[in-house]
């Protein structure tokens, strides 16, 4: 297609000629036209295309560009042209090509001709937040890397392009390399919250946000594992912390040899066995692995047994001995932190809160028996077979499994402390005693959190050596024992992590945390059951597709199609959850590299492994992989060294930075992001079940002291929209259903006709969206209100326009416009109704009050009718209304 430069009005200085000769000069030019549509560059026998034409297909959708699209499309082939003159592969020309592509879609998606000081951030904002794919833009899980950024930058040509009088919109004079570097380092700040520094991002520092609703899968994997194995890892670090008592017990004398027969003996090895491989005496080997199980029995049942005593179902056996009527949630969630802090001086006030006739001695009695009423306890041993079955596999020859073991239990544990406090990893060097536990003086969450925590200790990054008092949730307090325990913290040694007697501060925790925070990400990758069941259904497609084309199946194939029929509820349900299935293919497509990446640098692997690259000398999976991930420039560059002392490590950072570009994978960073997201969303249903349950019952004490902190209010505020995102993404992938509220029937109009086609596009719309139409975002246990931007003066709080949401109760939002309920929230707005029943059926009270609960009650049923339709709860409340409407009529 021929351009009209006629119809442009291009200078008479553009020599179109020489705009030709250019592009045919390029390397692999394959006779392109410069006014075609498409150009075509053979690389390695490959050819690369550039398809301008999905830009002008975008402009002729704007106001501003719609009949001006030949001469944009025409000005980014100028820039095009002499950004890439220096250009020495065709992998630069697509670079090039992909930023400026994004250059032009933030002047068409936001209507502007100009770019200058008032709009800078925000296109910088859009490049770092979006990719140039398969002929669009895509929304990116996390902002470039500087690498990937500068392999796309044309800021150097845009004030002194040759053509800056033809082009068909205008850079501003103050468009320079000062307030470039201004408005870049701005935009890394806020999206990083200030812990990403321009100049850490030049050197090799990288975003990596690992979002609540991928990151939600390996936070459960890690406090599933850690709850599942803490009580087998404590009495084993028991049994192996007394192994030279335990020998010298025996009668041998001290040894490395000696002392390794009581792992030997841990693991379940038999006696003969050891007498044979290891000729040791038979009688003697016997009376060790007699003690040993002693040793570990006892410690494993005082564990066990209180855990048992804490289980939903001991507490409820307890609850309903102490309580008569209807028991909620709430006063389970009470009775179980009084079980577990039976020795506190308020056990008695406690008590009497329950049930003021129950006496201490009687509440022990009532302990004994649930004790007592218990099947006896199978004691579960760290066997070789029991470790092969939950993942743990040594990597060294003629080594036992149980440090392995003992180390992945601590690394789930550490990762689920940084998950619940979401503090930088500088900031976990605190013993025990740094805690000082309190009494609750708030009335309004003591009835089911009467003590509180705070933490003492220093956060070098805002208060260098001053101390600073920080509140942490029950849950994060009870963590925190139990690795203190694990790791056998004495006096004022750091509780979260083992003193390894190799540090001379062991307070400073950042290397520790660093370490232990992505350590489970292979076995969540290869063991997190719901990804099981997933490369099941996987593996019985193919199957089922062999069996349609008549092969003759293997006998293991067999067995996985008789089993798959055997157990099917599980599998739909996972086979549903969408956010699971994009997160599962997501994670096994990075794996290779995100493991490569998360290999540690002493590793014999990693050891120079860039020049080991350039000389062919690495494993050849590791090669392949890096040959498919670096890009062509990248490759040439590394081919072209010489010497390894070339090589510097901001250089190493960098290529690494390109080969996981775009992979998620955990940090400390990460989940201090995420824990900013799971406080808005603690009370939702799609957030998983760690989520809830460990973050409902943080206090607005512990938000406020948060968010007052300068230094945590700009991630406070990005991540604000990508909560309000996530909620519209998850609504939709829902198909709307489990939810209700005005905002349910609003929304449910407005996607009425909306399909999912590709995520990236899904979650680019869905951002856009929240960004424009929504203000805030507030989470309440009986709902969100999510405030719409250009209706604030119709929220139920509003007053003179104003939306007063400090004033939120179920009363005001369960028939707010800005209100959206899940079935998680019902509890709550049902335990609030009984105030409400009570006011309706009484005969002598102002018809105000009455007409208030009133409405409250209509407004709880329509939630509860769309959620729970046959809630026991449903009868009652419409048995009230009924009434009241029957008196009324009267």
């Amino acid at each position: 297609m021929m351009l009209n430069t006629a119809k442009i009005s291009l200078d008479s200085n553009i020599d179109l000629d020489d705009l030709q000769s250019q592009l045919n000069a390029k390397i692999g030019s394959e006779k392109n036209n410069l006014h075609a549509d498409k150009w075509y560059f053979t690389s390695e026998s490959k050819i690369i295309t550039l398809d301008f034409s999905p830009l002008k297909g975008m402009a002729t959708q704007s106001i501003s560009w719609a009949d001006k699209k030949d001469e944009l499309i025409f000005s980014i082939k100028l820039l095009w042209l002499e950004a890439t003159e220096k250009c020495f592969s065709t992998a630069g020309y697509q670079n090039k090509f992909k930023g400026l592509c994004l250059l032009a879609t933030y002047l068409i998606t936001t209507d502007q001709e100009e770019i200058g000081l008032g709009n800078l951030y925000q296109l910088f904002e859009f490049t770092l937040l979006n990719s140039w794919q398969k002929n669009s833009f895509h929304k990116r899980l996390s902002p470039k890397t500087f690498h990937s950024y500068r392999a796309e930058d044309t800021t150097e040509i845009w004030q002194l392009t040759r053509y800056r009088d033809d082009l068909a919109f205008v850079f501003s004079k103050s468009v320079n390399k000062r307030n470039i570097k201004k408005k870049i380092t701005s935009v890394l700040e806020d999206l990083s919250g200030k812990d990403l520094t321009y100049r850490d991002w030049i050197e090799g520092g990288s975003f990596n946000f690992l979002t609540l609703d991928q990151g939600k899968y390996y936070i459960e994997h890690c406090a599933t594992f850690f709850n599942e194995n803490i009580e087998i890892a404590i009495a084993t670090n028991a049994v192996l912390n007394s192994a030279p008592e335990l020998v010298s017990k025996i009668g041998w004398n001290l040894s490395p040899t000696t002392v390794n027969y009581v792992s030997l003996a841990l693991i379940g090895i038999p006696p003969e066995k050891l007498v044979k491989d290891r000729k040791v005496n038979l009688v003697k080997i016997k009376a060790l692995i007699e003690e040993v199980n002693k040793r570990y029995t006892e410690c494993y049942l005082k564990l066990f047994r209180e855990k048992q005593l804490t289980s939903p179902e001991a507490i409820l056996h307890l609850a309903k001995q102490l309580i008569s009527g209807d028991i909620s949630q709430t006063v389970l969630d009470k009775l179980k932190f009084i079980v577990e802090n039976r020795t506190s001086e308020y056990l008695k006030q406690w008590l009497y809160d329950l049930n003021s006739s129950i006496t201490i001695d009687e509440f022990s009695l009532l302990l004994d028996s649930i004790t007592q009423k218990n099947e006896p306890v199978k004691v579960t041993f760290p066997t070789e077979e029991y470790l092969n079955n939950i993942g743990v596999f040594s990597k060294r020859r003629n080594n036992t499994l149980l440090k392995p073991f003992a180390t992945m239990v601590k690394n789930a544990g550490i990762t689920s402390v940084v998950a619940l406090l979401g503090w930088r990893e500088s900031e976990f060097g605190f013993p025990l005693s740094a805690i000082e536990v309190f009494e609750n003086k708030d009335y309004l969450d003591q009835s089911y959190m009467p003590l509180r925590y705070n933490v003492l200790w220093h956060v070098p990054k805002t208060n260098g050596k001053t101390k600073l008092n920080r509140e942490i949730s029950y849950s994060a307090y009870k963590l925190l024992k139990m690795l203190s325990l694990l790791n056998n913290s004495q006096n004022d040694k750091p509780c979260v992590y083992p003193d390894t007697g190799l540090k001379k501060d062991i307070h400073q925790s950042s290397n520790p945390i660093l370490s232990a925070v992505p350590a489970m990400w292979e076995h969540f990758v290869k063991h997190y059951p719901p990804f099981k069941e997933l490369e099941l259904q996987s593996q019985i497609k193919d199957i089922q597709g062999k069996l349609s084309a008549g092969v003759c199946l293997s006998v293991d194939e067999a067995n996985i199609l008789k089993l798959s029929s055997e157990n099917t509820q599980g599998t739909v349900q996972t086979a549903n959850d969408k956010n699971l299935l994009f997160t599962w293919k997501k994670i096994k497509a990075e794996f290779e590299r995100v493991s490569f990446f998360l290999t540690p640098s002493g590793n014999a692997l990693k050891k120079g492994w860039l020049y080991k690259y350039k000389l062919r000398t690495l494993p050849t999976n590791v090669l392949d992989m890096l040959d498919r991930h670096l890009s062509e420039e990248t490759r040439l560059a590394i081919s072209q060294i010489k010497s390894e002392a070339e090589i510097t490590g901001t250089y190493t950072q960098q290529v690494t930075n390109e080969l996981i570009d775009g992979c998620i994978y955990p940090t400390p960073h990460a989940l201090r992001h995420m824990w900013a997201e799971a406080v808005y969303r603690r009370f939702d249903g799609d957030a998983g079940w760690m989520i809830r349950s460990q973050f409902k019952h943080i206090s607005s004490s512990m938000w406020l002291a948060y968010i007052k902190n300068k230094d945590n209010r700009r991630l406070h505020d990005k991540v604000k929209v990508k909560v309000i995102s996530s909620l519209l993404k998850n609504y939709l992938m829902n198909n709307s259903e489990g939810y209700s509220g005005k905002l349910h029937v609003f929304l449910r109009r407005l996607y009425k006709n909306t399909s999912i086609s590709t995520l990236d596009d899904f979650d680019k719309k869905i951002e856009e969206f929240a960004k424009f139409e929504f203000k805030d975002i507030k989470s309440n246990p009986w709902g969100y209100c999510i405030l719409k931007t250009r209706q604030q003066h119709t929220a139920k709080c509003a007053q003179d326009g104003l939306p007063q949401r400090q004033n939120a109760s179920p009363k005001i939002c369960l028939g707010c416009s800005n209100n959206l309920t899940q079935s998680t929230n019902l509890e709550h707005i049902v335990l609030n109704l009984s105030n409400d029943i009570n006011i309706v059926k009484s005969n002598n009270l102002p018809q105000a009050y009455v007409n208030s609960s009133y409405e409250t009650l209509r407004n709880a049923r329509n939630h509860i009718k769309d959620l729970e339709p046959n809630s026991q709860y449903l009868p009652v409340i419409e048995n009230v209304i009924a009434e009241h409407m029957k008196k009324s009529r009267v």
